[in-house]
């Protein structure tokens, strides 16, 4: 849509009647109006990235992609300074995600096997993403002294000690369920559902990673 805007652009505002008639300057201008318009930080980066694949197309490969690192340092600068809008992430507060986990927990006390709130908790303390602590966690993934392995990104392990109360209800728990601790799907949705009940504006798991850090 970006690509199709500054097509558009240069056709009414600067004549241009063929695609291999568009310079760097056209883009750098058109860049310029971007800023100037306040668009947000995440759109103009998508923008740069269109217009270093119309370069390659146009044959212009080379100055196009000199001018789409030139205005990610521009952009960045600006997002940094406050100028342009970075992206919304909202941190949940303290209360509300308590609030939200109680909610999981009463739920998983009306499904048997359920462990929603678990997986919540361990997010909690360790940071670790969503799939970690739920579709790759078992009963093999606790180990002695209060520690867990996760596997994390690209398969990679990570150690993590949680509280010994934690630790305690995971053992509990898996020694009747040793599968999955929970769905990563089942987990998401239920989440989302109990942070808005809460009154959350951060309703994806990502939100308990962030309150963790």
């Amino acid at each position: 849509r970006d690509l199709k805007l500054f097509v558009a652009y240069v056709h009414q505002e600067r004549g241009v009647q063929h695609l291999r008639n568009i310079t760097v300057d056209h883009a750098r201008a058109y860049l310029d109006r971007a800023i100037d318009d306040r668009w947000a930080a995440k759109s103009i980066h998508k923008l740069r990235s269109e217009l270093s694949k119309l370069g390659a197309l146009i044959g212009k490969a080379e100055s196009m992609q000199a001018l789409s690192a030139e205005y990610g340092a521009v952009v960045r600068g600006l997002t940094a300074a406050g100028i342009l809008a970075g992206p919304a992430r909202h941190t949940p507060s303290v209360d509300v995600v308590a609030h939200a986990v109680e909610m999981l927990r009463q739920g998983d006390l009306r499904h048997e096997g359920r462990a929603y709130h678990l997986a919540a908790l361990l997010q909690l303390e360790t940071a670790a993403r969503s799939v970690s602590v739920t579709e790759r966690f078992t009963r093999a993934s606790l180990k002695d002294g209060g520690r867990i392995d996760a596997i994390g990104k690209g398969g990679r392990l990570q150690t993590f000690v949680i509280s010994a109360d934690l630790h305690a209800k995971l053992s509990a728990h898996l020694a009747g369920h040793p599968g999955p601790l929970a769905d990563l799907g089942g987990y998401r949705a239920a989440f989302r559902r109990a942070m808005r009940a809460a009154g959350g504006r951060a309703t994806g798991t990502h939100g308990l990673r962030r309150l963790s850090a």
